[in-house]
């Protein structure tokens, strides 16, 4: 889930707040507790927008997993338990970039491009290159998201989580 953080942050004359956002984003949460979304090494290619849309390209750093997952071993892509959790995280980097970009309230959905290439030009990629793989529309390519109330962490999903948790007896999971 992903959870709420407010805090000021500094936007260059020449940039777009919207910018400025996703690097915060991709720097982390401040608190402690809290986990890192994004491989570091990602940076912010541009930020556009087009018919109420804002379009965000990213470095293809993003497609690496992120920090938080620590060293992963060079054969991490063969266990599933850990390809799902990269998936996870990816999914919900992308997640933070959409809903923290929506809440300004100017753009209806947000197209995540990545520049694959390293020439400056974003390109919409298949959606299992983000993490959202479902079986069925792996290969398609991703189109604008719009904001997902649903991953964010409230009162109600935690007492949900936390109810869950507690009928299953999985005391671990409940903990954290």
């Amino acid at each position: 889930y992903l959870t709420a953080e407010t805090r000021k942050i500094q936007v260059a004359a020449n940039e777009r707040t919207e910018a400025g956002i996703v690097k915060e984003l991709i720097r982390g949460p401040s608190q402690v507790e809290l986990r890192s979304l994004f491989n570091g090494d990602t940076k912010v290619v541009s930020v556009s927008e087009s018919n109420g849309y804002l379009f965000v390209t990213l470095s293809r750093e993003f497609l690496d997993p992120a920090d938080a997952l620590g060293d992963l071993p060079d054969n991490w892509a063969e266990d599933p338990k850990t390809v799902e959790q990269v998936n996870e995280y990816k999914r919900l980097a992308i997640y933070s970039i959409i809903n923290s970009l929506t809440e300004l309230g100017n753009f209806s959905g947000v197209q995540i491009l990545i520049d694959v290439e390293n020439t400056g030009k974003g390109e919409r990629v298949r959606r299992s290159l983000l993490g959202f793989q479902d079986g069925t529309n792996d290969d398609q390519l991703m189109e604008p998201m719009y904001r997902q109330n649903d991953v964010i962490l409230t009162p109600r999903t935690t007492m949900s989580i936390a109810l869950d948790c507690f009928s299953k007896k999985s005391w671990d999971r409940l903990y954290k």
